[in-house]
């Protein structure tokens, strides 16, 4: 009974540890921090194996639309092999990554997270994309992360793009 009793302290406890730990920022700035450290062509491919490393932050259904995705992209790249596929930049939650070089220095795109904007289990988390200063005042892209909470934690369940449509749209779009 002392067992069971521990058991079920531990797992509540783990519970309330990943619900505290697990915030929409969190989440945003994870997937954002990963592509940073991760910013090479085998890595942003969009293929099964990077998607499966994005599955940990992402909702199930989104992960369903991509896997959608890349089965039309395979099928896509049978019957055209010449044509670049709808998501043939790769696999990046942040805008096209492009260097600068200025002051003999090399800049890469850097991410801020914005104030999250929350309401029972969904959240949005603003994220501007920029360069070092050096590279010139152009003004920061902005992308909304959409995020829904399942399970204790927070998944991303699209990203608005705003002017340039949603993340789901152009899986929508791609399949049509």
């Amino acid at each position: 009974m002392k067992t069971f009793f521990l058991a079920a302290m531990i797992a509540i406890l783990t519970c309330v540890s990943l619900a505290q730990s697990s915030t929409p920022a969190a989440t945003v700035s994870d997937v954002l921090t990963y592509e940073q450290a991760h910013d090479n062509a085998v890595d942003a491919v969009f293929n099964l194996r990077n998607l499966k490393i994005y599955k940990k932050w992402i909702t199930p259904e989104l992960y369903e639309l991509f896997l959608a995705e890349l089965t039309r992209e395979e099928k896509e790249a049978k019957l055209n092999p010449d044509d670049k596929p709808y998501f043939g930049d790769g696999m990046t939650f942040a805008p096209l990554k492009e260097f600068c070089k200025a002051n003999g220095k090399i800049h890469t795109q850097q991410f801020a997270l914005q104030e999250t904007v929350s309401s029972g289990d969904s959240a949005i988390v603003p994220a501007n994309f920029f360069y070092d200063k050096a590279c010139g005042e152009a003004e920061p892209t902005v992308y909304k992360f959409k995020l829904v909470k399942q399970r204790f934690v927070w998944l991303i369940d699209n990203i608005d793009y705003g002017e340039n449509g949603s993340l789901r749209n152009d899986l929508r779009k791609a399949a049509d």
